[in-house]
């Protein structure tokens, strides 16, 4: 055999891995790096967000997060600078979150990350500014996990569950909470938290398997 036919021969017998290589590099792109459609969460990596799933958060969860706060503005015993400042808080929260929507297509991953952190910002000040007037106000760290459990692989979202349970209970020591039963309350209310984190994660990991989706249709 010639050294001609002998490479010919080689090429040959590496075509079939350059096939395989070929059909697994698109499927390596679209679960990293595609900045639209649906997650791919069986790929394992840190899930992506899109542009529907961030409108579907906002459009849900800011009304929400608006009828826990107003009505304690509105009947709960607070100081007039409070309820001052947990109106321009909320307004703020509201005005950054729908604004957000309209500056998507500029770099959904800023924009993200700038709404996640003023949400977190302002959640943290309106809960320090009415927990001991209008108790409800705890759902706000609920939300607050719920949103972070659509967008994180499930180590990241039971750590970012975790700690938004942990400043739910830093909350409650800052206004001096001691009785046993009162911790007890809260510890329920950390631990609800945690538990609804993982299990809005592992639903909507679930459900986006492409071998479960349909058993879940039927």
């Amino acid at each position: 055999m010639s050294e001609l036919d002998r490479t010919d021969q080689r090429l040959l017998d590496y075509y079939p891995r350059l096939k395989r290589l070929r059909q697994f590099r698109p499927k390596l792109f679209r679960s990293h790096f595609t900045r639209k459609g649906p997650t791919d969460w069986s790929s394992g990596s840190k899930s992506l967000m899109s542009a529907e799933k961030f409108r579907q958060v906002n459009n849900h969860l800011t009304p929400l997060a608006v009828l826990i706060v107003v009505p304690g503005l509105l009947v709960a015993p607070l100081p007039k600078l409070v309820v001052i400042s947990s109106g321009i808080l909320i307004a703020y929260s509201v005005f950054i979150n729908y604004l957000s929507l309209y500056l998507l297509k500029r770099n959904i991953r800023l924009i993200g990350s700038i709404r996640v952190v003023s949400n977190y910002t302002v959640n943290i000040c309106l809960s320090w500014l009415l927990y001991a007037a209008w108790p409800l106000v705890w759902v706000l760290f609920l939300l607050m996990s719920i949103g972070v459990a659509l967008y994180q692989s499930r180590r990241d979202s039971l750590v970012a569950g975790a700690a938004i349970a942990l400043m739910l209970l830093v909350v409650h020591w800052s206004y001096g909470g001691d009785s046993l039963q009162d911790w007890a309350i809260v510890g329920v209310k950390a631990s609800i938290i945690i538990l609804l984190n993982l299990f809005v994660n592992s639903l909507l990991s679930m459900s986006n398997r492409p071998e479960r989706r349909e058993i879940i249709a039927v």
